[in-house]
């Protein structure tokens, strides 16, 4: 073969190889979590057809493998395998956040990080912007699922140190191994559920209240009561 054909070869390899790299830097990224692994992936939307794309980067242990994307009504977010067929579905719960179930139930979440380009931090990492998107501006905490300003029973620590109140959740809460958002998933505690509670502990620099909960018999993690909008778990339960 000669010099020239081979050069060629190369060059046509490295703008393939630019490419890619430019559609990931470019391109929305979205970490998947659940109990059974976490992922990034990385959409780019069909030129012909607003809301519908497919997946061009993915990295990390996915609970399943997602190949392409829909954007349904009300918000919701399809994700679909190579032939098309119904993986998971996630639901918005504030801008750039998504819950959802995939397999016989398992719970996910689907979180916008942003791009490498524009260097973005999560949504989580940035807070939730619920209030903004529903236009609720008179800065009370709301519940998570009827929207209505949270008693001042339910704001805060839920009793205190040796005399702690179970908590009774109003959503399906994710189980963390620490009182982070960036710690690993361990578990889940469905909604309508009443758990007791071990400790608790106030973030004052995020407006956040973790608590950990015996969600299983024998299994303790940690999951977030409230943040600076939402109340995710009210006090006792009955």
């Amino acid at each position: 073969m000669k010099l020239t054909n081979i050069l060629s070869a190369i060059t046509l390899c490295m703008a393939g190889l630019s490419t890619a790299l430019a559609d990931d830097r470019t391109n929305p990224v979205w970490e998947i979590s659940s109990i059974r692994g976490e992922c990034r992936i990385s959409f780019k939307e069909q030129a012909d057809r607003i809301g519908q794309g497919h997946v061009i980067v993915q990295r990390g242990n996915c609970p399943f493998s997602v190949k392409s994307y829909e954007v349904a009504s009300g918000g919701d977010i399809l994700l679909l395998s190579a032939s098309g067929d119904l993986l998971a579905r996630a639901t918005p719960e504030y801008d750039g956040f998504y819950e959802g179930t995939y397999g016989d139930g398992d719970f996910f979440e689907l979180d916008f990080i942003g791009s490498r380009k524009d260097g973005k931090s999560s949504s989580k990492q940035q807070g939730s912007q619920t209030s903004g998107l529903f236009g609720e501006t008179d800065g009370c905490v709301r519940y998570v699922d009827d929207r209505r300003c949270a008693d001042g029973a339910d704001i805060g620590l839920p009793g205190r140190p040796f005399n702690w109140h179970p908590i009774h959740s109003r959503t399906d809460l994710i189980v963390r191994f620490m009182a982070n958002k960036t710690s690993s998933v361990t578990g889940q505690v469905s909604e309508g559920v009443c758990v007791e509670v071990r400790n608790c502990t106030e973030r004052l620099l995020n407006n956040e209240v973790w608590c950990e909960v015996e969600w299983q018999t024998g299994k303790h993690g940690w999951v977030l009561k409230q943040d600076k909008d939402f109340v995710y778990a009210h006090t006792s339960c009955g």
